[in-house]
């Protein structure tokens, strides 16, 4: 078996620590991704809220 060189263990860990910050990263992506998902349901559902009340108060309109 081969002994790692002061500079292969070096190498090894920063690796190491890449594929780490790769793993956090994904994971906040994913994160963001939902929040973002989440955002755009709720501006859908504002946006039939208004849709609703805009249809409501041409009809009250129309009425009079």
């Amino acid at each position: 078996m081969k002994t790692l060189t002061s500079f292969e263990e070096f190498q090894r860990r920063q690796i190491d620590s890449l594929n780490q910050q790769l793993k956090e990263s994904v994971k906040r992506t994913e994160e963001l991704t939902k929040e973002v998902g989440d955002l755009q349901v709720k501006l859908y559902n504002q946006e039939l809220i208004y849709n609703l009340q805009y249809e409501r108060i041409s009809n009250k309109l129309t009425q009079i």
